[in-house]
């Protein structure tokens, strides 16, 4: 049984099952053809096609791309109904901070969003006013999105998840975001003890877990400097003696 949704054959807006009811006709995303909703006392509210009358797999059988299909239908309908919360954890301290995303009057939510960032790119789910964007909410499933690929503020969350999320008992409110992020208040911190480097003082590139860069122990770039084999106090390119 799938809990993927089902486009309102009146309305043509997307429903998923525990919003639908039996007075209401609905079809398929993938086949257009007409859908059975069930719904019992005990099993949850479920889609699915007339018996021997298609050989469509989406609600049997869903691909990878369905899911993703109908993961973005899903959160695309819930952020134009409803306030949402979308929880981050910060991978440094494990902290969580919670990012409400209320309704932006005027404002509309895109699938499949095209936008200019460093090259062309193609945003799974935005929420867009007057043509800039507000939000990006990328939907993952089998591979996660470059963090460098998308601008600030966005969210990545996890298809399935939400797919079962939304059909639960309870109203969907907070939303896992699936992003390795780090805190503002860890990067002051990473950066304050950056600038204690005894070699660089915060100058150079290439950090290791203990702070110390590429030319801390003689390790790094300036182990060929001629005053002090890499482990002299330096300024940028140059030690002390330079």
């Amino acid at each position: 049984m799938s809990l993927l949704g089902a486009i309102n054959k009146l309305t043509k807006k997307y429903v998923y099952p525990v919003i639908a009811n039996k007075k209401n006709k609905y079809m398929c995303p993938d086949c257009n053809k007409t859908l059975i909703f069930c719904h019992g006392k005990i099993i949850k509210p479920y889609f699915r096609h007339k018996a021997d009358t298609s050989s469509c797999t989406y609600y049997d059988k869903p691909s990878e791309s369905q899911i993703h299909k109908d993961a973005k239908m899903l959160l695309k309908k819930l952020l134009e109904t409803q306030d949402l919360i979308f929880k981050k954890k910060c991978s440094e301290c494990n902290v969580h901070k919670e990012h409400k995303i209320k309704k932006i009057k005027k404002s509309h939510i895109e699938l499949e969003y095209r936008f200019e960032y460093d090259g062309k790119k193609i945003a799974d789910v935005a929420r867009v006013k007057d043509g800039e964007i507000k939000y990006i909410f990328e939907i993952y499933h089998t591979h996660k999105t470059d963090e460098k690929n998308r601008p600030e503020p966005w969210f990545e969350i996890n298809a399935l998840k939400l797919i079962e999320a939304a059909n639960s008992d309870t109203d969907i409110e907070i939303i896992k975001c699936l992003r390795n992020n780090i805190c503002k208040k860890c990067k002051r911190q990473k950066s304050k003890h950056k600038s204690d480097c005894k070699h660089c003082r915060g100058t150079g590139k290439n950090f290791d877990d203990n702070n110390n860069c590429d030319a801390c122990y003689g390790t790094g770039k300036y182990n060929n400097c001629n005053h002090c084999g890499g482990y002299g106090y330096f300024l940028g390119d140059k030690c002390w003696f330079c």
